[in-house]
């Protein structure tokens, strides 16, 4: 969850659809290339689809604009040998909204960073108290994308 493991380039060529040399920096979600892929091939995408198509800020020069992104990992291990419920599997979710990441996990760590103070994620913050209404903003805000996406494994962080 930290930006080592998410933050990942994505490199498309595509000489009839993208300009060339054009470059995003405003952070996407991979949920988001499937939706803009779309579009640039004129196809529409589904009606009911998690992420959002930025053709039209690519192709007018633009950058698009920021959303929270949320990610999600799992582990298929157990936590407690022998176990096969599926609360007891380790899982963590989070949400990067701008300059801020939170992290949140089974074990119920919360974890905030400024990435733009701190972007080697060293100084968790969620344990001063004055960013705990960020906290709970950010909690809210992973709580309606699983309502969303429908029930699944990370139903437990509707906790808020």
């Amino acid at each position: 969850m930290y930006e080592a493991s998410v933050r990942v380039p994505c490199l498309l060529s595509w000489p009839r659809a993208l300009p060339a040399g054009l470059r995003v920096t405003t952070p996407l979600a991979g949920v988001d290339l499937m939706p803009t892929l779309l579009n640039l091939a004129n196809e529409t995408p589904p009606d009911k689809i998690d992420g959002r198509s930025v053709a039209n800020a690519i192709l007018n020069g633009r950058q698009p604009k920021p959303q929270p992104i949320f990610a999600e990992i799992a582990s298929q291990e157990a936590i407690y040998w022998g176990s096969t419920e599926r609360e007891q599997f380790a899982a963590h979710v989070m949400n990067l909204d701008g300059r801020w990441k939170y992290i949140r996990n089974r074990f119920d760590i919360d974890e905030l960073y400024d990435l733009e103070t701190d972007p080697g994620e060293m100084q968790n913050l969620a344990r001063l108290s004055e960013y705990q209404p960020r906290i709970t903003a950010m909690r809210q805000q992973i709580a309606e994308m699983i309502c969303h996406t429908g029930p699944g494994p990370y139903d437990w962080c509707l906790q808020v």
